[in-house]
């Protein structure tokens, strides 16, 4: 977990360089991180409920999945690296938001506080998603409003509601471990 939350902030940093900049070189340093923080989450969900490690060939397996995605993102420019980023990325994440939502409906209903800490994380994500596809759609339309640049849909919608939605939902899977399967052991 620490990992994790570490990795995500190494994806914030890499989103500032990458932003504040927008030099092609630097957006691989908002993309990188991305793929391998996914890596390591599904890594957290798939062992979430075993004290010991039981996947032993998932380490592996996400590890060359990250280096594959990596050599495939970073090295290229234009309509390729953009598909290349996206399918690998979106591949990852799909699975986690499937292993999520399963961890989520499998949570007793007696654990409010942690169902209603990971619904504001789903929440956050699905308007984050949301946000994005707006903002790439409909991009040429928005940069007419005035000031767009200072309040654009990327920047505060899709970064500001992913992470907090990332949040929440790590959060909430790290306090389920802490409570329930730790206390087990």
């Amino acid at each position: 977990f620490i990992i994790a939350f570490l990795s995500v902030t190494v994806v914030g940093l890499g989103s500032v360089a990458f932003h504040g900049t927008l030099l092609f070189e630097h957006q691989r340093w908002d993309q990188v991180p991305m793929l391998w923080t996914v890596a390591m989450i599904l890594y957290v969900l798939v062992e979430q409920k075993h004290v010991q490690p039981k996947y032993r060939l998932i380490p592996l397996l996400l590890f060359v999945y990250a280096v594959v995605a990596t050599l495939a993102t970073a090295e290229r420019a234009g309509d390729k690296q953009w598909f290349s980023f996206h399918a690998f990325f979106g591949f990852a994440t799909f699975l986690a938001i499937c292993k999520v939502t399963v961890f989520f409906r499998s949570l007793p209903q007696d654990m409010l506080e942690l169902r209603r800490l990971m619904s504001y994380g789903f929440a956050a994500l699905l308007v984050a998603i949301s946000v994005w596809l707006m903002d790439l759609k409909l991009c040429k339309y928005l940069h007419m409003l005035p000031s767009y640049d200072y309040w654009n849909f990327h920047a505060w919608g899709w970064h500001l509601m992913v992470s907090c939605g990332l949040y929440n939902i790590l959060v909430g899977i790290w306090f389920h471990r802490l409570k329930v399967v730790l206390e087990k052991d």
